[in-house]
């Protein structure tokens, strides 16, 4: 399922700031929109068409495991 929280275009605060909204003319940026918005009453759909997962980082931990403590 595509949700719009696993979206790489998705800000902190439900927006969406895809390439296929549009550019400003502002400051050239993609025009943010509601990702309720785009779902509902535009061409991403419920389909999720513009969906791109988030990439994953893995950051390593400088602690030790806890059963490492005693060794």
């Amino acid at each position: 399922m595509k949700l719009c929280k696993d979206c790489r275009y998705m800000t902190g605060v439900a927006i969406c700031v895809h390439p296929n909204n549009g550019v400003s003319m502002i400051n050239g940026e993609p025009k943010p929109e509601f990702c309720t918005a785009n779902r509902k009453h535009r061409a991403c759909g419920p389909d999720g068409k513009w969906f791109e997962p988030k990439e994953i980082v893995v950051e390593e931990s400088n602690y030790k495991k806890w059963w490492r403590i005693f060794k």
